[in-house]
């Protein structure tokens, strides 16, 4: 997977019939006229040869990008397919060329990184490979091409992406940038291979002959405050007059109206409808709010539009726009507070207070587990869903022991508690096998999963240190 040459010194390579070089680089580089067998003594081929002479190469990058890193060679630029499809490994050609005040390096892992990334940054594929040319032979105004392969998702929507690279250790741990330059490099435009003969069925949902709904995938089941994620697929069966956008309606059956509405943008910015292709697929993916108030007497049917830019609903050319009759999940809700047998007054972030909590330590020992339940209350519906952790410290801040979930393990997410409402959170904590004898504190906190951040947490008015809560300590006793 790497290519090195130089343009002042001759060079010779030798490889073996088994491990033939990737066909983008052998085309370059002509090897399919003007290699050498190497034969064993009874005339079998051993490899083979190929000899390039100074300045006999040029091979320039498609696509020009330079970045420097330090103790590393420099990136000037890659080559691509031209065409870029959903569901294909691509082969990326990255170019990089020795600087002249490359210093003297003893052989070391490095390796070189390449993600690829839609309009909005968000990460679809990436691929690690190491370079494939010691650091004791590197010498200036060397020229390496270092194949990666990227794998591009199905379920990546179509339309622009970015890519960006990267220089890294054994470890991860990316290289210093030498320079300021933006590392983005792009747009290029990745598609769905277009069906062939593709003729919708007669249940088909249809569009205004233009857009055909192949499937939709979600969940039956819904509850109130629980989102419901929804994957629409949609074949283009004319190019799409402008950019439609999605309406997800919520009605109860026999309404006249429907109690929920709720619309979409396809893709904006990144493969908008008027952008698509006779015969390609593209999924849309959407989240679905469903209200904490929602009616519960009977269960909702969920159904699909498209609206123009003016907001007209498209006429339905054949099938029908209602995706399903729902099912409605109603937990019991909690409201008066049950007996505790540690009660506590800790409010954590502006909409939840811990009421108490009852500790089991019978199994507390090294390999055990600490039984621990938490009562939790909402002084308002929290605005968004918080991960609890636990955590057995020890006298020198190390963690001897750790547990993160939502409350309940994901059943009561926190955007869907009611101002109130008290939540039983039983939980089990490991302790490290390892852990020797001795105090512990046991401290637990609250943060959002996306970021990591905690909600603070204040006890009688004062808040504590490392938006924590220190709930007691614990001792693990000598086997």
């Amino acid at each position: 997977n790497s290519f090195v040459w130089s343009n002042e010194r001759p060079a010779w390579y030798f490889f073996s019939q088994a491990e033939p070089i990737p066909a983008e680089i052998a085309a370059q580089i002509g090897l399919d006229s003007a290699v050498t067998p190497v034969t064993y003594a009874d005339g079998q081929t051993a490899a083979l040869q190929f000899q390039l002479e100074p300045d006999q190469l040029d091979w320039m990058p498609q696509h020009t990008a330079v970045l420097s890193f330090r103790n590393a060679p420099e990136f000037i630029g890659y080559d691509l397919p031209e065409e870029l499809y959903r569901g294909d490994t691509i082969s990326l050609l990255t170019h990089w060329q020795l600087p002249a005040d490359m210093p003297q390096l003893p052989n070391q892992l490095t390796f070189v990184r390449a993600e690829l990334l839609d309009g909005n940054g968000n990460l679809w594929a990436s691929d690690s490979k190491l370079f494939g040319y010691p650091q004791e032979h590197w010498q200036t105004g060397d020229r390496i091409v270092q194949r990666l392969e990227l794998p591009i998702p199905e379920g990546m929507p179509p339309g622009s992406v970015f890519l960006r690279f990267f220089v890294h250790d054994a470890a991860g741990v990316n290289y210093e940038r030498l320079d300021d330059k933006a590392n983005r490099f792009g747009p290029h435009l990745v598609r769905s291979r277009p069906l062939v003969n593709f003729t919708p069925t007669a249940d088909m949902l249809v569009f205004n002959g233009e857009i055909a709904l192949q499937a939709s995938t979600f969940s039956t089941l819904i509850a109130p405050g629980l989102p419901l994620n929804i994957s629409l697929n949609w074949v283009t069966l004319q190019p799409p007059a402008e950019d439609y956008r999605v309406e997800l309606q919520l009605i109860q059956p026999g309404a006249t109206e429907p109690f929920l509405r709720q619309q979409f943008a396809i893709w904006p910015d990144l493969y908008p409808p008027s952008q698509w292709q006779v015969n390609e697929q593209v999924i849309s993916l959407h989240r679905l709010d469903i209200p904490l108030d929602m009616p519960t007497e009977v269960a909702p049917e969920l159904s699909l539009f498209l609206l123009d830019a003016d907001g007209r609903s498209l006429p339905i050319t054949q099938g029908s726009n209602k995706l399903a009759d729902l099912t409605l999940d109603l937990r019991e809700r909690l409201f008066d507070v049950p007996a505790i047998s540690q009660p506590t007054s800790v409010q954590f972030g502006e909409s939840i207070q811990l009421l108490g909590y009852d500790l089991d330590t019978s199994q507390a020992q090294a390999g055990g587990v600490i039984g621990l339940t938490l009562y939790w209350q909402a002084l308002t519906t929290p605005a968004d869903n918080y991960t609890v952790f636990n955590q057995l410290l020890g006298s020198d801040g190390q963690i001897w022991g750790q547990f993160d979930s939502p409350p309940v393990g994901a059943a009561w997410i926190t955007r869907t508690w009611l101002p109130g409402e008290i939540v039983i959170d039983e939980r089990a904590i490991p302790v490290h096998a390892d852990a020797p004898t001795g105090q512990y504190t046991l401290a637990i906190g609250l943060y959002t999963a996306s970021d990591g951040t905690r909600l603070p947490v204040v006890v009688d008015g004062v808040s504590q240190p490392n938006d924590q809560l220190n709930l007691t300590t614990i001792d693990l006793p000598s086997e």
